[in-house]
């Protein structure tokens, strides 16, 4: 310590006790935040996915139907 400096008075330091009480509050927050951001991205991975296999099911019954109606009037004109 400098000889100018003054040691802490109960009352900076019950300000600086406060303040490091808030900080490790906000940090917890942030972690719960973080987590449910975490478990939304993920439920938004699922549901991407299910909706991706029901584009390409759609997709592949369409061409299917298609070809089998393809098929019939080709069947019907001969």
């Amino acid at each position: 310590m400098n000889g100018n400096e003054q040691p802490l008075t109960q009352r900076e330091i019950g300000k600086f006790e406060q303040v490091l009480k808030d900080v490790t509050h906000r940090a917890r927050n942030d972690r719960m935040i973080m987590m449910a951001l975490q478990d939304e991205i993920e439920q938004l991975r699922r549901d991407s996915e299910k909706l991706k296999t029901r584009v390409y099911t759609a997709v592949a019954i369409t061409i299917v139907a298609g070809s089998t109606i393809a098929w019939v009037i080709e069947m019907i004109l001969r």
